[in-house]
């Protein structure tokens, strides 16, 4: 029943790559056209495919010619296992990585949607500096790691040192993002390139780009 259970995932896969391609194509066809536009994207298939991974059966079914409709070595259960088990998701899926880049999109989106005027280095140079202040695992940094390998220093010994640099890089870093760094990059203001509403950076283009007269002249002389 193993090769039934890859056979059903290549099919999902196959359908998943179809549902991308025949979304929209050329001439404004596709099936999202049978929806608000707007409503349909890319992650509308690929939620439609994980649903039926949580739904469908990773066994033959009894009504397809299947032998058992039970688990093997389980004769307490009645039903078959699906492709995908939520406890399998609990345990194999990066759950950290999925939130830290997830955040991230979410963060972007809210600010773009919102259009909130602030300026994005309020929140992007004190995470550059924050992520070079990790001292309490040896994995932090690369440092970290040169200075464990000799062997001369525990990993509960940095955890403890580590935990306080920490608390003081945290402090430091805020206090100087709304002072000195406040200050020095003019976070209070919205730099015209990053504002998309603004009409000062078509102004700047055309500041900053030569006119078609001062890279070809036209009055040329024998």
């Amino acid at each position: 029943m193993a090769r039934f259970a890859e056979k059903a995932v290549i099919g999902h896969f196959a359908v998943l790559v179809t549902l991308w391609l025949s979304m929209k194509m050329p001439g404004g066809v596709g099936w999202n056209s049978l929806f608000t536009p707007g409503f349909v994207n890319n992650s509308t298939s690929g939620v439609i495919i994980l649903t039926s991974l949580f739904i469908f059966p990773s066994q033959r079914p009894r009504i397809f010619g299947g032998n058992s409709g039970t688990v093997e070595g389980n004769s307490k259960s009645d039903s078959c296992p699906t492709l995908l088990e939520w406890e399998n998701v609990q345990q194999m899926f990066p759950w950290g990585t999925f939130c830290l880049i997830g955040g991230g999109y979410a963060l972007a989106a809210t600010c773009q949607a919102l259009n909130l005027g602030m300026n994005p280095l309020y929140l992007m140079v004190p995470g550059v500096l924050a992520s070079s202040m990790a001292f309490m695992l040896p994995v932090a940094t690369p440092p970290n790691t040169i200075v464990f390998a000799t062997g001369h220093i525990k990993a509960s010994d940095m955890g403890k040192a580590g935990f306080i640099l920490n608390v003081l890089c945290v402090l430091v870093i805020n206090v100087g993002a709304n002072t000195w760094i406040w200050s020095y990059l003019n976070l209070d203001q919205l730099p015209p390139e990053m504002n998309r509403s603004s009409t000062a950076l078509p102004t700047l283009w055309a500041e900053t780009t030569p006119h078609s007269t001062d890279v070809f002249p036209t009055n040329v002389t024998a």
